[in-house]
This record gives C-alpha cells, structure tokens and sequence, in this order.
C-alpha cells in the first residue's frame, strides 16, 4: 500500500523531515479556516507519526523551535500569533515546497553543509580506499567545493561510527588512508553530524554513534 503523500520520501525520515511532514499534515487536516497549528501540535504529530524505524519518537521541543524559527524567516511560515513569554505561538502553513523538507537554519539561510556530506558520501562508496586529498577531488563539484576541514571533520565522525576504517596511519609526506567499510552502505543518504556531535544515519533512522555511550 502506497503511503500518504506526506510521509512518501525517499529513505527514511530525519527529525526535520518529520516536522516538516507534520507541518504539512496538520495544514491538509485543519477544521479550522485559517489552517492554523502550534508548536505542540507540531510534536504530537511527530509522536503519532513517527516511523517504525525512528529510536526517539517524540522530538525535542528546541529543535523544532529552531526549525519553525527558519521556515518562518525563510517565508515557509507565518506567525498568526507570534511566541512570547507565556503564550504559545499559532502559525500556518505560508510556502508548500512539496515533501522534501526545506534545509535552512534557525536565520532562515539555505544550510549546505548537508550538499557537501552527499558528496563525500557518494565518493566514498566508489572510491572505496581514499586520503582526504583524494576524497576532496573526489567531491567537487561546480556548485559545491570541499575543503581539507570538511572532509577531516567527516572522515574523524564515520570512522569513529565505524563507516570507514584505518588502513594507513599518517606518516611525514603521507596522509592517513581510510577504507569504507561495505556491510556500512546503509543507503543513499548521508549520514549526518549533528548540534551535539553524534552521528545521525536517515537511511537507518538511528543515532548510531554518540561520544556520551560510544567514547
């Protein structure tokens, strides 16, 4: 059976990608003329509809603040009723761009560190032993170009995940080699790095690594 349209996305759903599928619903089932929802609503869908893969069903109340404070500078939201100290915000769907979620941040600008990650993703998996030179060559692009910090930064978190292992220690004039580990192909999308630095697979729906249980 096909699932509805809001959910309907390629791999699995990301906590932005499940907010942005609430947004989205609780605007498609509004009785209320306005078609409009607050940030609680926003949750309990999120809760309701969370995939059977997801480890943490109810998102925390900060990260959806911080998306809806993006959608609304970036003119996806409207504030009906802005938040303030002790009364909820009330808002309604401005902009409908379709299922995939808009990648902006808490000021509303366009987030593209999410780009640079696919690339090197995807270079991995062909490439399949590499150096960070090799993996930054790899990567560019017209649009996009991939510095010696992003590939380090990356390559540090998937191996500490165990998406890459260490086959070649740094030495003078060498760079350290890494491998991508095959039975770690999850799927197409990127494993991400987030706020608090643990590592966040959308493919598996899981937080599959974090210095606080992993170090």
């Amino acid at each position: 059976m096909r699932k509805p349209i809001h959910l309907e996305a390629a791999g699995k759903l990301t906590p932005r990608d499940r907010i942005w599928a609430a947004i989205r619903k609780l605007h498609a089932l509004s009785r209320n003329a306005a078609r409009t929802f607050t940030r609680a609503d926003i949750a309990d869908r999120c809760v309701a509809d969370a995939p059977p893969e997801a480890t943490v069903r109810r998102i925390e109340e900060k990260t959806i603040e911080r998306y809806l404070e993006g959608l609304g500078k970036a003119g996806y939201l409207a504030a009906v009723a802005p938040r303030v100290r002790y009364q909820t915000g009330i808002y309604r769907l401005a902009r409908d761009v379709g299922i995939e979620a808009p990648r902006v941040n808490k000021d509303g600008g366009a987030v593209t560190g999410g780009d640079k990650r696919a690339a090197m993703w995807k270079a991995m998996k062909i490439l399949k032993t590499f150096d960070r030179t090799e993996l930054c060559n790899a990567s560019n692009t017209d649009t996009s170009r991939i510095n010696d910090g992003d590939a380090k930064n990356y390559i540090t978190f998937l191996t500490k995940a165990g998406y890459l292992q260490l086959i070649q220690r740094s030495a003078s004039g060498r760079r350290a080699r890494y491998r991508f580990v095959p039975s770690k192909n999850t799927g197409p999308r990127a494993p991400q790095i987030q706020r608090s630095t643990h590592v966040y697979d959308p493919n598996l729906g899981q937080v599959v690594w974090h210095p606080a249980v992993n170090s």
